[in-house]
């Protein structure tokens, strides 16, 4: 398992995450909410949808599918984040 940045999640609905990816920085705000099965976070106006694989306390897994095409063949992706309070 890797650590490559955090979420920070506040009461109101609000965020922010820093990740760092193969010397990639990523830096941004957000707007969430969740259901029990999805987490919903609008970022630069545009929402992703995460399903949650699981919750507890103090740590949730949470994963995003995209399908797009590449070289003419059809490809879906799965990124699956980790998160734990520290």
């Amino acid at each position: 398992m890797y650590d490559y940045g955090t979420y920070t999640f506040n009461k109101d609905g609000s965020g922010n995450y820093t990740l760092m990816v193969d010397g990639d920085f990523e830096s941004e705000t957000f707007t969430y909410s969740n259901t029990e099965e999805t987490i919903k976070f609008i970022v630069l106006n545009q929402p992703f949808i995460y399903d949650i694989i699981e919750w507890e306390k103090d740590k949730i897994t949470i994963a995003y599918t995209e399908s797009f095409i590449s070289n003419d063949n059809n490809v879906t992706s799965t990124v699956t984040y980790n998160l734990e309070k520290k």
